[in-house]
């Protein structure tokens, strides 16, 4: 069947806030999983598709970064 992949993008300048992967917690998640479940149901029109949550992270700026990309982390 299809699988829709969503992804979390989360980007942070430089360490002194905490790793971008910080920023995903359960609760953040969890909204992210309820709006995707809604746009495949209701925009796609496929309740049946698999649903797969990565997510995008970026340490750095446009100059100099370090890019993450996590697959099905929820």
């Amino acid at each position: 069947g299809n699988t829709v992949v969503v992804f979390e993008v989360k980007q942070r300048k430089d360490a002194r806030y905490g790793h971008p992967a910080e920023a995903l917690d359960a609760r953040k998640l969890k909204r992210v999983h309820q709006t995707a479940l809604h746009y495949v149901t209701y925009v796609l029109r496929q309740p049946e598709a698999n649903l797969r949550f990565d997510a995008v992270l970026i340490l750095g700026n446009e100059r100099s970064y370090r890019l993450e990309h996590s697959k099905d982390i929820g």
